[in-house]
């Protein structure tokens, strides 16, 4: 096997070549499957991975989740020692970075063992990622989604970024599970943004985003701290249902149309310096007897003690 004696492996090498066999066609194979190499550091091997990548997705979601499950399996294998395990997740990665997908993009029920890199990748159809299990970090920072994004039911287990995304078509992350940070920090919501039903576990920021359609973010959980500073909201924006079990700012946020905050929970503060709210702001079903002027002010906060009451 290219210089490399099938018996003289360690067992987590041969897991990782009978889970990988394009590893086998690298050069200095054997001197790379040892800890500390910079082996997966080469442009060779990146290169030689992602075309992997791009040949097990080809080859169906059954052969990709196949291959996903192995290598959560062997992973045991090298989580006794850092450098073992910084090997494993260099193998483990997932790049699609940087590409156009001109046909409709389905990776719906895939599992990312390790990182997915979706960074700068242009999707000029509907991309689907329904019930998608990302296990390490997902990059989606820079995408182009041209038309509808589909993450219904996804579970993000590490941070998720989203950072500077352009969605051309309607977002939906119903009921989707964000375990680490989310970033969705100066993205453009073109059309209607749907995050109701969803957890979010740690920070979620949408600082500088635009929301040009209707944005739903009612009947979620929020567990960090919620940033929403200097965001644009042109279009209804629903908070009902939603329960904030940390600090949240609407620091600078304008708000041009109505916003539902009918059985919302705020369990901390408020930050509503700055803030903007044009439409009315619907509490209970009803508009509070004042409404929240440019500088901002308590109103918001107020009307979170009085849900807590």
């Amino acid at each position: 096997m290219f210089g490399v004696s099938k018996g003289s492996l360690r067992p987590w090498q041969s897991a990782l070549l009978d889970t990988n066999p394009w590893l086998a066609a690298l050069d200095k194979l054997e001197a790379g499957l040892t800890p500390g190499s910079n082996f997966h550091d080469s442009q060779t091997f990146r290169a030689t991975r992602r075309q992997a990548c791009q040949d097990r997705r080809a080859a169906g979601l059954e052969d990709w989740n196949r291959w996903a499950l192995k290598m959560n399996s062997i992973r045991s294998l090298f989580e006794r020692d850092t450098a073992l395990l910084e090997l494993w997740r260099a193998i483990a990665f997932a790049d699609f970075s940087g590409e156009t997908h001109s046909k409709a993009a389905e990776f719906s029920g895939a599992i990312f063992p390790g990182r997915a890199d979706f960074s700068q990748t242009i999707f000029e159809t509907d991309a689907y990622f329904h019930a998608v299990t990302f296990a390490g970090e997902a990059d989606f920072s820079g995408a182009v989604f041209a038309r509808g994004a589909y993450f219904e039911n996804a579970r993000f287990s590490a941070n998720a970024s989203f950072a500077h995304v352009l969605f051309g078509g309607s977002a939906q992350f119903r009921e989707t599970r964000f375990d680490g940070h989310a970033n969705f920090s100066d993205t453009e919501f073109q059309r209607d943004a749907w995050f109701r039903g969803s957890r979010f576990g740690a920070t979620l920021v949408f600082a500088d985003s635009r929301f040009h359609g209707d944005a739903g973010l009612g009947n979620s959980s929020y567990a960090g701290f919620v940033d929403f500073s200097r965001a644009t909201f042109e279009d209804t924006a629903g908070f009902d249902a939603a329960s904030f079990e940390s600090i949240v700012s609407l620091r600078q946020t304008v708000f041009q149309a109505k916003v539902w905050l009918t059985g919302t929970r705020f369990a901390s503060d408020v930050d509503v310096a700055m803030a903007c709210f044009a439409g009315d702001v619907i509490v209970d079903g009803v508009p509070p007897p004042t409404r929240a002027a440019a500088n901002g002010g308590a109103t918001i906060t107020s009307m979170a003690r009085r849900n807590r009451r």
